[in-house]
């Protein structure tokens, strides 16, 4: 198979992509050199690193963000770069957009940008209380600075580190919507609708509302493609799997990214212990990314709660079903034994998905 963001992926059937959380467990440059070197051992082609926690914080020196307070005096980032170019491993810099914990320089300077997704008109408080933690706190992703913030720290990555890629992660309006006095004035500005008590999915203007959220984060991820594209730099993204809600409760369009040559690769995050499900949201991730005509479309798996044998079966049938490549989320709970299966999988799903268009073109 193909791939233009991995032209030569080194199992010979599909891309190989790997997400990791936590540099922080490898100590020095030694140990960044041994990761890299049991990726590709295992055939794995890309990683993503993320270097933008949902804190807020960043692993690598930046004039924008604060630098995480146990990579202070390194640089994570390129120690990992230096150590992936030595073994030919490519590497997209992984920053979790929006979502700003308590360590967002943002919102500790202007905590007015702070999404208010839990109003107590609407509720929202009581149904989730864990999830209005000071961790969980996000950016409004319609306001111009918040986006304006983000575009500078995908831009930082790409400008300053020799990287084949930035990979967007919360992407999206955060737990359905933000009822902030922006979000309300623009509302109402908007389509007269006043966004705590009448604005929903069955209000005549309801289609001029949500567009204009989705074309905010739009906006964002085509300021920043068109930067690295420039730069001779590729974009990526985890995105959410269900369709359509990631428009209209997510503001996410990626379908949309991909057509405009925006984002070069959708990794819809597909974490489900479930075969059957796999498939069929496979099935509809591979409609939308062939309807886009642009980009890649890869899967991404969730190994931790998977055993071996089911793991395999996962990654089979979203092989079968489409899928150009597959991600998974993430490094430390892949085992030697779940990288074979992986490729066992995608071995037997490749297979597969080959019958099965060869008996649909005798038809």
């Amino acid at each position: 198979m193909t791939s233009k963001i991995v032209p030569a992926p080194r199992t010979g059937i599909a891309p190989v992509g790997v997400w990791i959380h936590g540099l922080e467990c490898f100590a020095d440059r030694d140990a960044l050199r041994g990761f890299a070197e049991r990726l590709v051992t295992h055939g794995v082609d890309i990683l993503f690193p993320c270097v933008k926690q949902t804190s807020g914080y960043v692993d690598y020196p930046s004039s924008i963000a604060t630098q995480s307070a146990w990579s202070v005096g390194r640089d994570p980032l390129q120690e990992l770069l230096d150590a992936a170019s030595e073994f030919g491993l490519t590497v997209h810099a992984w920053l979790c957009n929006f979502i700003e914990g308590k360590g967002s320089a943002l919102l500790n300077a202007h905590p007015e940008l702070q999404a208010m997704q839990n109003h107590p008109a609407k509720g929202l408080q009581s149904e989730r209380p864990e999830m209005w933690a000071e961790s969980n706190r996000w950016a409004c992703s319609n306001h111009p600075m918040v986006l304006a913030y983000e575009t500078a720290l995908m831009r930082e990555v790409a400008d300053r580190y020799p990287v084949a890629g930035v990979h967007f992660d919360y992407v999206r309006s955060g737990f359905h919507q933000c009822y902030c006095g922006y979000c309300r004035a623009k509302c109402q500005e908007l389509t007269g609708a006043d966004l705590l008590t009448q604005m929903g999915n069955f209000h005549p203007q309801a289609r001029v509302w949500y567009d204009w959220r989705a074309d905010n984060i739009s906006s964002f991820v085509r300021h920043v493609g068109e930067h690295v594209h420039a730069r001779g730099q590729e974009t990526s993204a985890a995105v959410f799997c269900v369709l359509p809600l990631s428009y209209n409760e997510q503001a996410q369009d990626w379908p949309l990214w991909l057509r405009e040559g925006w984002l070069d690769l959708a990794i819809p995050m597909t974490y489900s212990t479930i075969p059957r499900e796999t498939r069929l949201y496979t099935l509809n991730h591979a409609a939308c990314a062939a309807d886009a005509g642009r980009g890649e479309m890869w899967e991404g798996l969730y190994v931790d709660p998977c055993d071996d044998a089911l793991f395999e079966e996962i990654a089979a049938e979203a092989m079968s079903c489409g899928a150009q490549g597959l991600t998974v989320f993430q490094y430390h709970a892949l085992t030697d034994e779940k990288f074979a299966r992986l490729h066992a999988g995608m071995a037997a799903g490749t297979a597969a998905g080959a019958a099965s268009s060869g008996r649909l073109q005798k038809k």
